[in-house]
């Protein structure tokens, strides 16, 4: 099987305030990552990377993120990634991702 083909991933902030609006109702809002550890999962056999949502042993809503080789396969003998610093409270000041 073939990765995707390339596309454009980008939206808008107003696009991207109101997914993440109707999403916040009783989840957490997002989680953060550390830079060097997503680098440490992205390596020169990877593409990019894709994100699977998953429900943690106290039973809240999680992202787990996993590298993607170039036929669009998940590189599951590497790194994947779960345990994001969750927000609330690790959200930053207030945006329109993040406030409701």
């Amino acid at each position: 099987m073939a990765a995707p083909a390339p596309k454009d991933h980008t939206i808008t902030l107003a696009e991207a305030a109101e997914m993440t609006q109707r999403y916040r109702d009783n989840f957490i809002k997002g989680g953060f990552f550390w830079k060097d550890q997503i680098l440490t999962m992205l390596t020169e056999e990877s593409i990019g990377m894709r994100y699977y949502y998953g429900i943690d042993k106290d039973g809240k809503k999680t992202i787990i993120l996993v590298a993607v080789d170039e036929f669009g396969n998940d590189i599951c003998d590497g790194e994947i990634m779960d345990f994001s610093t969750p927000c609330p409270s690790a959200c930053g000041v207030p945006n329109p991702l993040n406030n409701d």
